[in-house]
């Protein structure tokens, strides 16, 4: 989320989001629209290891890292209302998350080097500077570690309206009753950017929902490779 108008943006749509998007945690979901680990199986194995959810929203992901063996995990948000909706949700279904609002590139809250998994679904569309986070999980992760996130899919946003497939800038839209700024990136642009910043692609997904004719979200795992 930008450090401006989105997370303004969502703290207001906060109830609203999470009226609309209650998904199970009995497996690790990808956000709305999408399956969760189940059926995808992207993620590396992460019983036992110190996971990091970035953009945690309502807590859905961190609460189902934490019910699924994860031996700890970080969750953090820039939005004060989705931070105190995600609690509540960590309270009610018994699991153990360590809560951080703060700047999705605020990484104090961990050692360099100390964590195995960064996960981050359905928020990276939000941030201007894609690199700034990667950095910030790079020196957060181990060597070998991964980060498993989620982008909208350019080709679906270019399919829904006049504008191009790699148009520069952002794309202004409503989301749950508020005005969000969204940045597209094509897939090349993000591929880029994670070589660029020390990353290996290791997978991608790009599932495509029953009845649709291309791909909400991609679904990009990496590791830390240097």
């Amino acid at each position: 989320m930008t450090p401006h108008s989105n997370v303004d943006a969502w703290d207001r749509a906060a109830p609203r989001y999470q009226k609309e998007y209650d998904p199970p945690v009995d497996s690790v979901p990808f956000g709305p629209g999408m399956p969760g680990d189940a059926e995808l199986r992207i993620l590396p194995p992460y019983a036992g290891k110190r996971v990091v959810d970035l953009g945690c929203g309502a807590g859905p992901a961190a609460v189902a890292f934490a019910l699924s063996g994860a031996a700890r995990v970080i969750a953090v948000d820039s939005s004060a209302e989705q931070i105190t909706a995600a609690r509540r949700r960590a309270e009610q279904d018994g699991a153990k998350v360590d809560f951080r609002h703060h700047e999705l590139t605020e990484t104090a809250f961990a050692a360099a080097g100390s964590i195995d998994l960064i996960f981050s679904a359905a928020t990276l569309d939000y941030v201007e500077d894609l690199g700034r986070v990667l950095r910030a999980a790079h020196r957060l992760l181990k060597v070998g570690g991964h980060f498993v996130f989620t982008l909208e899919h350019p080709a679906a946003l270019a399919g829904a309206g006049p504008r191009g497939y790699a148009d520069p800038g952002p794309l202004k839209q409503e989301r749950y009753g508020e005005q969000f700024l969204v940045y597209p990136r094509t897939m090349a642009d993000v591929l880029a950017a994670v070589s660029k910043e020390g990353f290996r692609l290791d997978g991608l997904a790009e599932p495509i929902a029953p009845g649709a004719r291309l791909p909400a979200a991609a679904v990009w795992k990496t590791h830390k490779e240097r």
